[in-house]
């Protein structure tokens, strides 16, 4: 419906006045219809993707650490070893594989490699919370550009002599037959376990840290370690 424009009445007030007759101006052409707003769509920045800083080593799992010391990923000993590899790549770029043959103390195994992490991928079926699918080696300060530690803090490279040892197995020092030369080793973040078939009365698992006694740095992490009574 148009709408009209009313005119003002000439003399006195409508209800007042009988006989008058109101006048009506002629309908106004209508106003011409306003162009609906449209506003550009403002693109949304796409969030910002997850920054790893770290990778920290415990006996019970493998944690992607990011800024503020936000958990990205964690991953454990005994889910599938391929799912591991995966999470892993996503923060430190594929991995250097290679077979590992069968020795005195190792059975047959994959090794995954990135720079100083190592994920041994045994073939022995795994029997958790026992005997884990894979065992982390850690033989360098990186992996794929970020820093690799213990969840104590300790990385290869660190002085000996500066290691907390509360908490941890006492050191044994011994000779290595293939150097000739004095390590030490022993074993921090110490986790027990329910007592089970061929584990001892107080098994626990841990991580091992070693290093040569004339470098008096540490030279290796190893996780999980266990230690069964045997």
């Amino acid at each position: 419906m148009r709408p009209l424009r009313l005119s003002a009445l000439l003399g006195l007030g409508i209800a007042t006045l009988a006989g008058v007759t109101a006048c009506t101006a002629p309908p106004a052409d209508p106003a011409p219809p306003s162009a609906s707003s449209t506003s550009t769509p403002v693109p949304t920045a796409a969030p910002a993707a997850e920054v790893a800083t770290s990778i920290v080593i415990s006996p019970e799992s493998i944690t992607v650490v990011g800024d503020a010391d936000a958990v990205l990923a964690t991953f454990d000993y005994h889910q599938p070893t391929g799912e591991v590899v995966s999470g892993l790549s996503e923060y430190l770029g594929e991995p250097t594989d290679s077979r590992v043959e069968p020795g005195s103390e190792t059975p047959p195994a994959t090794l995954h490699e990135w720079g100083g992490l190592q994920l041994l991928d045994t073939d022995q079926v795994e029997e958790a919370p026992y005997w884990p699918n894979h065992v982390v080696y850690v033989t360098g300060a990186e992996a794929g550009g970020l820093p690799v530690t213990t969840s104590t803090g300790i990385s290869v490279g660190n002085a000996l002599d500066s290691i907390d040892m509360a908490g941890a197995t006492a050191p044994v020092d011994y000779t290595v037959q293939e150097t000739g030369r004095m390590q030490r080793m022993f074993r921090v973040d110490l986790v027990a376990l329910p007592p089970g078939e061929g584990t001892g009365a107080s098994p626990d698992i841990g991580v091992l840290v070693t290093g040569y006694l004339d470098d008096a740095v540490v030279d290796y992490i190893e996780s999980p370690s266990s230690n069964y009574g045997h």
